[in-house]
């Protein structure tokens, strides 16, 4: 399937470290210092303030560098991992409040009138924001879109992680013999794209794919299967070979269990070549923000033919065989770059990025079959069903959804072929303030570890995944205004696209009714 070239002809950076893209590149190669939170509080000044700042700043800088004609027809869509927020933020905004108004955020961010699209799955928000605005431009739905991550640091994230024990003290370091964990980051970027003649061009995304795991709501699939298939699918879509890599940049968190999955399908897929690196090693996970700034680091890359440094990487562990770059960059002469974003949750996304012209598109879905479902229907044995299994309301309502929908036969479904897509006015906003309340009242170690993903929105979208085995395209938004149509919008995208072959969309209003559908050629 061929896809046309999508150009990145805008760039905006923000981070506590590196505020243009000259220095994102700089502290890349040269390294930065670890910041290390003081006492046990994160910084007092934290707020929806700060979101705000960052994704003026960031989308500003962005439409400023591409010089976009702000009477052309155009979007924004932003990733944000903010299944959860600061306890400090939710003294401010109540979550469903602060959740519900993200969108009304990033419009005012913006210097004029334009549409808004929140992405809220978890670590691979900001590539599937990119990846799908990648979409829209294809079909002609905008002549720009601007698209990328946000994450801000909080303290009840950081407590979250400590509590899964997946923090390093020592640092992110990924692919390491020692490591044990992910350090905490912050930041946003984001990009102006654009098809056809433009006055800039950064590079250009050649293509995607997306799978889900439905293996577990926070570990990764021990046999990589899914995450393979990702890159494989995307390989064939293009019609390139392994051997058309020439680099490659790595989700690599610094987690045992991630690490370790991840370098056993690159090698399986690429065996010793070409060189991988992981910039979380400098920027630290940046949740939402994560898979944008892998994309930057990509461009970058290209543009001055050099991999960066893994930093902190000290002892080669015997298990990983590719090719990691360490201790300095490496000039690198390259002319397409593999970007891997792996979400909390299960999904996997496979992004390339080159110079050249790519390819195009298919087909017109219909929904098939579609089921609304009232709020008193939530009560009794009904809504009891899955009552001795650990989930937030969220995900009960979702998985109860989608069996009214197919009658809990699901033999229709291609598991590989479907995707699944969820979205609601105000996310798993329950499990956030019962969260935050613990930390409140006990600490961070009174959190129980099982309940803690349910603060994420990704988590009820890895629990639906498992639930039907379904390993296609899988995404979260929170759509304030909309009432689903953003969900459905993505799913009709999804097909005609050629990324799968149907969709399972579910919304869920904070006031209780839900709508299911189910979307095919």
């Amino acid at each position: 399937m061929l896809e046309h070239r999508i150009k990145i002809t805008g760039i905006g950076v923000m981070t506590p470290i590196a505020q243009t893209p000259d220095e994102f590149w700089r502290k890349l190669v040269e390294g930065a210092e670890r910041v290390h939170l003081s006492g046990t509080t994160a910084r007092p000044a934290l707020s929806a303030e700060t979101f705000r700042t960052y994704c003026e700043r960031a989308i500003r800088a962005c439409i400023q560098d591409a010089g976009l004609d702000c009477s052309k027809k155009g979007c924004i869509l932003v990733g944000t991992g903010m299944g959860i927020a600061d306890t400090a933020m939710l003294d401010e905004n109540p979550p469903a409040t602060f959740l519900s108004s993200i969108e009304e955020v990033v419009k005012q961010a913006a210097p004029y009138e334009v549409e808004v699209r929140v992405i809220a799955n978890a670590c691979c928000a900001g590539a599937q924001a990119i990846a799908y605005a990648t979409d829209l431009l294809r079909m002609n739905q905008y002549d720009y879109v601007i698209a990328g991550g946000i994450e801000i640091f909080s303290y009840l994230i950081y407590c979250g992680f400590a509590r899964l024990f997946a923090l390093d003290k020592e640092g992110c370091r990924p692919f390491d013999r020692n490591r044990k964990g992910i350090s905490v980051g912050e930041g946003a970027a984001f990009f102006a794209l654009e098809k056809g003649a433009t006055q800039k061009d950064y590079g250009s995304i050649l293509g995607y794919a997306a799978t889900h795991d439905a293996y577990h709501v926070t570990a990764p699939d021990p046999t990589g299967q899914y995450a393979r298939t990702a890159i494989e699918k995307l390989l064939s879509r293009l019609r390139l070979q392994p051997r058309d890599i020439q680099g490659i940049i790595a989700h690599g968190t610094g987690t045992k269990s991630n690490d370790q999955v991840e370098a056993k399908v690159l090698y399986e897929i690429f065996k010793d070549q070409p060189g991988v690196t992981a910039p979380k090693c400098v920027f630290g996970h940046t949740g939402g923000a994560s898979g944008a700034f892998s994309l930057l680091t990509a461009i970058l890359a290209l543009q001055h033919q050099c991999l960066p440094p893994i930093h902190h990487h000290k002892v080669a562990d015997p298990q990983i065989h590719v090719q990691l770059v360490t201790k300095r960059a490496k000039d690198q002469a390259m002319e397409r770059v593999l970007v891997n974003c792996f979400a909390f949750g299960g999904t996997n996304i496979a992004m390339i990025c080159e110079k050249r012209p790519s390819r195009e598109g298919r087909g017109k879905p219909y929904i098939r079959r579609h089921t609304s479902v009232s709020s008193d229907r939530f009560q009794g044995e009904f809504f009891t069903r899955f009552g001795g299994r650990l989930m937030d309301d969220l995900t009960k309502k979702v998985l109860l959804t989608m069996d009214d929908l197919f009658g809990s036969d699901y033999g229709c479904i291609n598991g590989d072929r479907t995707g699944l897509v969820l979205s609601s006015n105000k996310g798993p906003y329950t499990a956030i303030c019962q969260t935050a309340d613990i930390v409140r009242r006990w600490g961070y170690k009174r959190i129980n570890p099982s309940a803690f993903p349910y603060t994420m929105f990704s988590t009820a979208l890895a629990q639906a995944a498992m639930h039907v085995n379904i390993h296609g395209p899988a995404c979260c938004f929170l759509d304030s205004s909309h009432r689903g149509y953003h969900a459905i919008e993505y799913s009709f995208v999804q097909i005609e696209s050629g990324h799968c072959d149907a969709m399972i969309e579910v919304y869920v209003d904070a006031d209780g009714w839900t709508e299911g559908s189910y979307i095919t050629i």
